[in-house]
């Protein structure tokens, strides 16, 4: 299938001005080249499904002396051995847990693709780390040894490293970066207990909320495990069968484990994995990893970023300091030399190249350069937006008690940014509603909205994320009344300080809600060829539905969408909903501009480099049958050139400025595109947005289709400079705009789910200009 094909770089960025930086990149190779390592494949009986790793590896453990005997050292990956021996097959008789077990061990012949070799150093590199003590959680590396204490809100910290090998244009390097792990300081028991205290009524619920999808650490075996049930019916006096005994749990854990439960009166945690079910006992765990609580609350993110921030110099030198660490530790130093691996400790040198941002154009033709020191504009935009359309029937709905706070903070304030910004409106009608009831409130809001109204703002009680009335509101004008809607929490009218800032936002995005465009970015690359961008996202939720987000530009200047979420059914395939969306797409764009985009760039947000495949083999051709589609209905279609971008923002590379001896961040605009990217593909780096604290994440792109003939000067250039057209900040994403816009969307239609599932989109959105998701 031709979409199938692996795209080929078309060159390197040759624009901007050149830099030199570091990466946390270190070269990773065999000191000697002539070893060639061999593979094993393992088979167990009785049979023991290849899901059950830690049985598997526990069993590999206690059988690993009679092993050497044959292969002398390996390295074990589940269903594989790895060794510098050969052997021809054997066989392995052994005990564990009171289960006798025959190991057939099979020569598969030696590693020759770079895959495979891969795949056995990252095995390799874990294997050293655990010799360090580390715990691994995920595929990262926690030391308990190190914690950082937040006593104030009983958490503690664990650092660690986040860490892999590959191979990249520069050769075969291994990536280092910093890493954190929060956990409670209390058990999921006393967290038990404390809901019970402050919810006697409904607790068993309120504790299913707090507990399953969480994952937990075991403290006994430091392995972690999600929470998929909880089971009420089962406490430790429970019995189950093992190995044709019947055990409860106080008698299995103080067996095997060594553990005394001190408490009964507590409901087991059920994990699901592939192929076995895990009881967990709660006083014998902690919640791990950040919570919709944890991150809704100010305080604990500011004291958490406080704690884990590292500056550029400072995470660097942890970074360089691991390998530092396993070099000058005997042990692993020995273990490394009897496998012939090297780790050069210092990081590697890059060549990249700094972008410029260009300008942004307001109203009246106005406009500046784009400062790419601080890499926003908050100040400059105060003025004349570049479009905007008159507001000629609005309204400010609120809960009765709130009126005051109202007419004196919001409507003041609102008063003076509308003149700050030159709008054209009415004065705002005002709505009174007895009660924070929704039933009031839906009864107000469907006797006033109708098509003619441009926007509403409601003040609603409550603070950020805890507002009982926003799902119901979003969900009210989004399926029944399409009027876009604008929220702002009472909570928020009360920080006097800093309203006037918050309400300058607020006239923005009324703006890109009602059509209007706050500002565009020039010049654009593909400005002279009429083109399109689109963004696309999902809202994925196992086992239930989702929602695709597409958001495809219609203009020249690449700041007025087309937007189609659209609700995927469980089970269904997505892939049909991006022929459709791609569809409505252009034959609006036709509308808009009497003729069809000649080019078609896809940013892909969300796709991880196992997924990268799928994308190639079913978005990409979904994409082409639209084409194919639209050119049954119009002989005259010409399909466009597609240029198909995945778009990561979870990568472990970073990139640090060496300056007069300063290790600082990059500028902004910084494009890497050699050495550190995929030797035989089409993929960069790029650092679009500054960082308020520590270092810079960049965003990694991979073109994973492109038939254009554009030069990669012209996508890193697009993709940097649509980074500044997100009309929620006034300034740089980490993102192309449209990828942002398709995730907000995806987001607050999957987010609004009820037992229905997500809420059907109105009939007018898709033929809107409204961002009315913003």
């Amino acid at each position: 299938m031709e979409t199938a094909l692996q795209v080929l770089r078309p060159g390197y960025n040759q624009s901007g001005t050149p830099i030199q930086l570091l990466g946390n990149f270190f070269v990773f190779n065999p000191k000697d080249i002539s070893f060639i390592l061999q593979r094993y494949s393992v088979s167990f009986i009785p049979e023991i499904s290849s899901s059950l790793s830690k049985l598997r590896t526990k069993i590999i453990f206690v059988s690993k002396p009679q092993i050497i005997e044959h292969i002398g050292k390996f390295v074990f990956a589940n269903t594989i051995l790895f060794s510098l021996q050969t052997s021809p097959e054997f066989f392995i008789e052994t005990l564990y847990d009171s289960v006798n077990y025959t190991l057939k061990i099979t020569p598969t012949g030696a590693l020759t693709q770079s895959n495979e070799i891969k795949h056995f150093y990252n095995k390799f590199f874990n294997r050293v780390q655990g010799m360090l003590k580390l715990v691994m959680i995920g595929r990262k590396f926690y030391d308990p040894n190190r914690p950082i204490k937040l006593s104030q809100h009983k958490l503690v910290i664990w650092p660690g490293y986040a860490n892999s090998v590959g191979y990249y244009e520069g050769g075969c390097l291994l990536n280092v970066d910093v890493s954190h792990r929060c956990l409670r300081e209390v058990t999921v028991y006393d967290q038990i207990k404390e809901v019970e205290k402050k919810n006697p009524h409904n607790c068993k619920q309120a504790i299913s909320r707090l507990l399953i999808g969480a994952s937990v650490l075991t403290m006994y075996n430091k392995r972690t495990y999600k929470i998929d049930e909880i089971d009420w019916d089962m406490s430790p006096s429970s019995t189950f069968e093992k190995n044709g005994e019947k055990l409860d749990f106080r008698k299995y854990y103080s067996t095997h484990w060594g553990k005394e439960i001190r408490f009964n009166d507590q409901p087991l945690l059920r994990s699901n994995l592939k192929n076995i079910t895990c009881y967990l006992i709660p006083e014998f765990c902690v919640i791990t990893g950040l919570t919709d609580e944890i991150r809704n609350d100010f305080m604990i993110m500011k004291d958490l970023t406080q704690a884990t921030s590292k500056d550029p110099k400072a995470r660097l030198t942890e970074s360089a300091g691991l390998i530092r660490t396993l070099t000058g530790t005997s042990k692993i130093y020995d273990e490394m030399n009897d496998w012939h691996v090297s780790i050069n400790a210092n990081p590697i040198s890059i060549s990249a190249r700094v972008i410029p941002a260009g300008r942004v154009i307001m109203g009246n033709n106005e406009s500046f350069h784009i400062n790419e020191a601080i890499g926003s504009f908050d100040r400059d935009v105060q003025k004349k937006m570049f479009s905007q359309p008159r507001i000629d029937k609005w309204g400010v709905f609120y809960v009765e008690f709130d009126k005051k706070l109202v007419e004196q903070n919001l409507l003041s304030n609102l008063h003076q940014s509308i003149k700050t910004f030159n709008v054209a409106c009415e004065k705002p009608a005002q709505f009174s509603i007895a009660s924070d009831r929704w039933e009031d409130w839906d009864r107000i809001l469907r006797q006033t909205l109708n098509p003619g109204v441009k926007i509403i703002i409601c003040v609603l009680p409550g603070f950020k994320g805890k507002s009982r009335l926003y799902d119901d509101l979003k969900r009210l004008t989004f399926s029944s009344f399409p009027v876009p809607t604008q929220v702002i929490l009472n909570s928020t009218l009360k920080k006097e300080k800093s309203l006037r800032s918050v309400i300058n936002k607020i006239v923005i995005q009324i703006n890109a809600k009602i059509g209007g465009t706050p500002w565009v970015i020039d010049p654009l690359p593909l400005a002279d060829t009429v083109s399109m961008v689109i963004g696309i996202d999902l809202f994925i939720k196992t086992g239930s539905y989702g929602v695709l987000g597409f958001c495809a530009t219609v203009d020249r200047n690449y700041s007025k969408y087309c937007s189609f979420p659209s609700v995927i059914n469980p089970g269904e395939e997505f892939f049909g909903k991006i022929k459709e969306s791609t569809q409505l797409a252009i034959k609006q764009f036709y509308n808009e501009n009497q003729d069809y985009p000649r080019i078609i760039v896809v940013f892909r947000d969300g796709v991880s480099d196992s997924q990268r495949s799928s994308v190639i083999n079913n978005e990409v051709e979904a994409i082409k049958q639209a084409f194919a589609w639209i050119k049954t209905e119009n002989k005259n279609f010409i399909s466009p050139s597609l240029l198909y971008v995945t778009v990561n923002k979870r990568t472990n590379a970073r990139f640090y400025f060496q300056n007069n001896g300063n290790i600082t961040n990059p500028p902004i605009g910084t494009v890497v595109d050699s050495k550190v990217v995929d030797k035989f593909g089409y993929d960069f780096f790029i650092l679009p947005a500054k960082s308020a604290q520590g270092c810079m994440i960049p965003t990694h792109f991979h073109v994973v289709y492109d038939d254009s003939g554009l030069s990669c000067d012209n996508i890193q250039s697009l993709a940097y400079k649509m980074c500044f057209s997100y009309f929620n900040w006034s300034g740089s994403v980490r993102v192309p705009a449209p990828c942002l816009y398709a995730h907000k969307l995806a987001y607050s239609y999957g987010e609004r789910s009820d037992q229905n599932g997500p809420p059907q989109p109105h009939p007018h959105w898709t033929t809107s200009r409204s961002l009315y998701y913003l």
